[in-house]
This record gives C-alpha cells, structure tokens and sequence, in this order.
C-alpha cells in the first residue's frame, strides 16, 4: 500500500511539473504544437525500432498492413526506405554531447537529417518530439527547423520505482489511470527511453494492439543489409556503421538495469492484457 501512495503522490507532482515546463519551453522555442487528439484508440500500433528484424518483416507488413493500424518509427529507423506514419525523436543534452560528442552528436544528426528527407517524400508526415529538442543544444548542433513540421511535443519522466517488476507495474498502471481521468496530460509520456515512452503512449491511448518490430536490443542493424538511406545522408555515417559490432543494447544489459528493457515488455504484456490490449514482440513470422 505504501509503495501505491508513493508512487500516486510522484506521478502527480511529477505530471503537473512537466506540464508546465512543457509549455513554458514551447513558449521559449516558439513552436506550434498540433493536438494529438485520440489517434491510437482501438488501433493496432505498430512500433518500428532499427534492429534486423525489421528486415525479415516490414516487407510483408507494408504488403499486408493490419487492419485499421498506425506505424511509429524510433531511434534510427529513418533509415529505412520505408516510411512510418510518425516519427519520434528525442535529442542528447550538453553533458552526453560532452562526454561523448562524436557519437551522439552524429547519431542524432543522422536520425534528423533522414526525418528531413522522410518529410521531403511526405508532407503530411507527422512527428512526435522529446522536449529534449526544445533546447539551446538542439538550436546549436542541429539542422531541423520544428516550426516548419507538422510536430507535436511531449515531456517524459522517467520511471523512478523500478526496483522490481512489481514496482514498475504499479507504476505504469497508475500512470494509465492517471491519463484517463485527465489527471495527466496526454502529451506527458513515461519512460526512461524511446521504446518505453511510445508503448505507454500507446496503452495510454487506447490501442487494442501493440506490435513490436526490429526493437531487437542486440544483434545487427537493419542496414548492415544494404537497405538504408545512409548514401543519401550527409552527416558521417561511421559511427552509425560501427553498431554493427554491438552484441546487445545498453537498455538490456542487466550488468547495467536492475529492470531491462525486455523486463519492461513483459510488464507491458501482463499490463496491457488486463487493459485490453495485445502486446506482441516481433522476433518471428507474421
């Protein structure tokens, strides 16, 4: 009961307070902000990670799309040739720039400079932004003009209790709750990465399903095929390239989370099947 209490007091305070960041930063940076209105309820979300999977089945998708259904692309699958109904895209702060400039400088400017050509090929293309693109760095090392985009723009908090699944679990669910009452604004996202966010936006709003694809956490690429759009991108693709020797995603290593990002599929699971909706993780056939 203590743990419930704690976290309903955390998600509250920690909702009202990233609402009103939110909108003093959308005020700052001079953004419009579409409303996002009801897009996912009763639809089947399908989430399009950069992993090879997406290879073995985005093909057979984009033949057979699921009735009723809405693609989001994460992280760097802008890359791939095929294009989602909306990306999301997040942006590094000062600390990680410094730290580590060459990599996720790099990375981030690849993943927006393909959301450019992705929105070239499609003007009605829709993208969801982390409020970390609503800063002084963005404005500095990036390219992308989010005044010009059909955008919407969310603030995450991160996940604070997840000592254990149960904690996680009690976590989420209160947060839908939370959401569902208004408690919440719907632009208010939860998680401590990508994948994490669009899911609980995804349970959040009502989808009946959601599939998982080329969220792999391990393993190569999808475009260690051949089937980017890397000779297109003029940022050095390198170290974009060098992934290729990742064995496993910093998320899923469990030397580094207590709770990995697999863990976090599985709550998702067991959550969303008392709410109503089918979680599927995509590793085989269709």
């Amino acid at each position: 009961m203590i743990d419930r209490i704690v976290i309903l007091i955390y998600l509250v305070f920690s909702g009202f307070r990233a609402n009103r960041i939110l909108t003093k930063k959308k005020k700052r940076f001079g953004v419009r902000d579409d409303n996002l209105g009801n897009i996912f309820e009763g639809k089947t979300v399908i989430i399009l990670g950069n992993g090879n999977s997406l290879n073995n089945h985005l093909d057979r998708i984009s033949e057979n799309m699921p009735e009723n259904s809405i693609t989001v692309g994460i992280s760097l699958s802008t890359l791939h040739p095929f294009n989602a109904d909306i990306y999301y895209s997040e942006f590094p702060n000062q600390t990680r720039i410094k730290n580590n400039n060459k990599y996720y400088l790099s990375y981030s400017r690849i993943r927006e400079e393909a959301i450019n050509l992705k929105c070239i090929e499609n003007n009605k293309l829709k993208l969801f932004f982390d409020h970390s693109c609503l800063s002084n760095v963005h404005e500095q090392y990036s390219g992308l003009e989010l005044n010009n985009l059909n955008s919407t723009f969310f603030y995450h908090i991160p996940y604070k209790f997840n000592k254990n699944i149960k904690q996680l679990s009690i976590t989420l669910k209160t947060f839908y709750f939370l959401k569902k009452f208004g408690i919440i604004k719907n632009n208010i996202l939860l998680g401590n990465f990508s994948l994490a966010r669009l899911m609980e936006m995804a349970l959040s709003g009502k989808s009946k399903k959601i599939i998982l694809i080329g969220c792999d956490f391990g393993g190569l690429p999808f475009y260690n095929s051949n089937r980017s759009v890397l000779n297109k991108i003029n940022e050095n693709s390198e170290i974009i390239l060098e992934q290729q020797n990742k064995t496993i995603h910093t998320t899923n290593d469990r030397e580094l989370n207590i709770i990995t990002a697999e863990d976090m599929i599985n709550v998702f699971k067991k959550v969303g099947r008392g709410l109503g909706c089918d979680v599927q993780h995509y590793l085989g056939d269709l």
